[in-house]
């Protein structure tokens, strides 16, 4: 005589079938390689992402001198933004059959496909704009007069769109959605993924208040590696649970 569970019943992650735990660990590599490279590039081409709390003119004169590497390292940093969408979407499927708040599972997916779309509304004035004022505020023929001009517009529109990219997506959104991720991994038993997600994600939060105290924003110094921590261990513990359970089966 068999036996049938019933469908609402939470299953703990060990059970779950293949697809989402594969998802996760493909997704969670992908953005440890993406932003591992993004940070090499920029780093050692501009002094990422310490030069982005530099004066409107050494920020100009820096990425107009290093515009390939530059151009490149933020390509990058935009793939590395679609794979935290990924990502987010595969946590979602995998911790929602695991979790009796299904309500919880969709609002921190909603909060994480929305921190991957404002980063990557942050991303491309490095891409557009931002290139095209340094080459304009470098050029030979360019009056002296219209030098404090072109400052203005950069320190507008990094001004803006930093808000949008950094503060919300970088930040806020990411910090409370690695929060909430690292809780339910955390209660799962996936103690290593949940434990420095927690972590990363409220140094990102202590990050976010650099608009009252400026000094925080060089804990993005720390943010950065902490963060492709996780996303290293997420991808090891993903691809280690990947193969479903067989216990109690026929």
């Amino acid at each position: 005589m068999s036996t049938t569970v019933p469908r609402d019943r939470a299953q703990p992650l060990t059970e779950l079938r293949a697809p989402p735990a594969t998802g996760v660990a493909r997704w969670s590599l992908a953005q440890f390689v993406l932003f591992s490279a993004t940070l090499a590039i920029l780093g050692a081409a501009i002094g990422w992402p310490g030069i982005l709390r530099e004066p409107a003119s050494t920020v100009l004169r820096t990425i107009h001198g290093q515009a390939l590497a530059t151009s490149l390292g933020y390509w990058l940093y935009l793939l590395a933004s679609v794979a935290f969408i990924g990502l987010a979407l595969s946590l979602g499927r995998l911790l929602r059959p695991s979790s009796s708040d299904s309500a919880a599972i969709d609002l921190l997916t909603v909060l994480g496909v929305a921190a991957g779309v404002l980063k990557t509304l942050g991303i491309v004035r490095w891409l557009s704009v931002m290139p095209g004022l340094a080459a304009s505020y470098n050029a030979t023929d360019t009056p002296a007069a219209m030098q404090p001009m072109i400052e203005l517009v950069y320190t507008s529109m990094n001004a803006y769109a930093g808000a949008v990219g950094e503060l919300l997506g970088v930040q806020l959104f990411s910090g409370l959605w690695m929060v909430g991720i690292g809780s339910l991994l955390l209660r799962q038993g996936w103690k290593a993924s949940g434990l420095l997600g927690i972590g990363s994600g409220l140094l990102l939060l202590v990050v976010s208040l650099r608009i009252f105290v400026d000094d925080l924003g060089a804990l993005n110094a720390v943010a950065g590696p902490m963060g492709l921590a996780w996303y290293l261990v997420l991808a090891i513990a993903a691809w280690r649970h990947r193969v479903p359970s067989t216990a109690g089966r026929p």
